[in-house]
């Protein structure tokens, strides 16, 4: 994005400009092997990630223990010691995103030129990620193919001047946008965590920031969601659900072997934090493609 000064010299502001560049120029920039899928390569990646989860948790296990040993010694500050398993949540998080990244190649068939190993990697990683594979595969397709609309896009779906009760702009009519748009600090907190950490699995829960027209009931969990699904996708749906029951019941068998403290700790907040950092992919993805592509 190029920058140019003002015209007053003693206004140090810059004021920002549109790329000129369009999604020809970028792909331009690709190198052309990386334009084809390349299997051996997808599956190093994903033994990678996998291998970063692994040694994440592994690690994550040591933290209280060694940081116990420091403190105990008087070593270490009891706060410092607390941080240490915070910093071992960030990483096992980022590691789990990772996974998640890989999956969604897998749903564009990016990962592979198979579809069978693009669709059990991504079963895979997606499941253990939180995320309903094959039904998320469908309604992503008919994201991108109405990205932006917003009749038919699938999800972030802007709020309308109704949705947020602001009045219709008319002639000589002046509107405080800041009496409609500005909340108090702790509510703009509040919806910022609920978006980042939940915002995510919610709308693919109820459909909450998807399209308002869509009967109740629809959910990417929902086998009879008419609107997200066709009647020859029902198998692809239960799939999917299942790949997410395995995961619950999972947690649920070693919240019994080592306590639901432990499965909150090592699973659940690195879940929470995989959130977090699709929302930031999406997020600067939506801000228009050929920006988000250009983006540092």
């Amino acid at each position: 994005m190029s920058v140019q000064p003002t015209s007053n010299s003693k206004d140090r502001r810059r004021v920002s400009k549109p790329t000129d560049l369009n999604l020809k120029d970028i792909s331009s920039r690709i190198p052309s092997r990386l334009h084809e899928p390349n299997t051996l390569w997808g599956l190093s990646y994903f033994v990678r990630d996998i291998a970063c989860v692994v040694v994440f948790w592994t690690l994550g296990t040591q933290v209280d223990p060694f940081f116990k040993y420091l403190r105990t010694s008087g070593f270490l500050h009891p706060v410092a010691a607390r941080f240490g398993i915070w910093v071992s949540w960030w990483f096992i998080g980022l590691a789990m995103m990772a996974l998640w990244v890989l999956g969604h190649e897998c749903g564009h068939r990016a990962f592979s030129s198979s579809r069978w190993i693009c669709d059990i990697v991504g079963y895979f990683s997606h499941s253990f990620t939180g995320m309903p594979y094959f039904s998320w595969k469908i309604t992503h397709h008919v994201h991108h193919s109405f990205h932006g609309s917003f009749e038919r896009d699938a999800h972030h779906i802007p709020k309308m001047r109704a949705d947020l009760g602001i009045p219709s702009e008319a002639p000589g009519k002046t509107i405080n946008y800041m009496e409609y748009l500005e909340d108090t600090p702790f509510y703009t907190i509040a919806m910022l965590m609920i978006h980042q950490f939940i915002g995510f699995p919610l709308y693919i829960a109820t459909n909450l920031g998807g399209q308002k027209h869509f009967p109740s009931g629809t959910s990417h969990y929902n086998l009879n969601a008419t609107a997200l699904f066709k009647p020859n996708q029902k198998w692809a749906v239960l799939a999917s659900d299942m790949g997410i029951l395995l995961v619950i019941t999972a947690c649920f068998f070693y919240s019994r072997v080592y306590g639901w403290p432990t499965v909150f700790k090592y699973y659940i907040i690195p879940w929470l934090g995989a959130n977090h950092w699709i929302m930031v992919i999406v997020f600067l993805q939506a801000w228009t493609y050929t920006r988000g592509a250009h983006a540092p």
